[in-house]
């Protein structure tokens, strides 16, 4: 199973990042500093835990991100700021109907 997590450098997405290689799935953990997404990668290390530096905010990043993952099985998204296609938005702003149309 491949796994990309976003927002891996800290906290609850370091933590998912961490769990899901270890129990045998092929990770790509993302975030953007590349300081703590190094240190991740070294205590995941010999459990498929790949790195890279991107922002959700740029789009192009993005793209570069999921065609690096390649097949994604799980998208874990623990980042502060949400993305959809009706634009950028920050923590705490309420999404309601982009985020109804998801399901």
């Amino acid at each position: 199973m491949t796994v990309l997590v976003v927002g891996a450098s800290s906290g609850i997405g370091r933590a998912t990042a961490l769990l899901f290689a270890r129990e045998g799935s092929q990770v790509m953990a993302a975030a953007r500093r590349e300081d703590l997404l190094v240190k991740l990668r070294e205590e995941g290390a010999g459990h498929g835990l790949a790195i890279a530096v991107a922002d959700v905010s740029d789009v192009r990043q993005m793209e570069k991100l999921a065609e690096a993952a390649g097949s994604i099985d799980v998208f874990n998204d623990h980042q502060q700021a949400y993305m959809t296609a009706y634009g950028s938005y920050g923590v705490g702003e309420i999404l309601t109907e982009p985020f109804l149309l998801q399901f």
